[in-house]
């Protein structure tokens, strides 16, 4: 984790999360997911 940290310093534009973990990003999918679908039913 300490190395994707420094590589995201030294980036020119870096993002504004870095998901860390093996299931951050499916995590992160699933949440997203949940709140398109909430918008969907508005």
């Amino acid at each position: 984790m300490a190395d994707a940290i420094l590589a995201v310093t030294e980036m020119d534009a870096p993002p504004l999360r870095l998901p860390v973990g093996g299931d951050a990003v499916a995590a992160i999918r699933a949440s997203l997911q949940s709140r398109l679908a909430e918008l969907e039913r508005l």
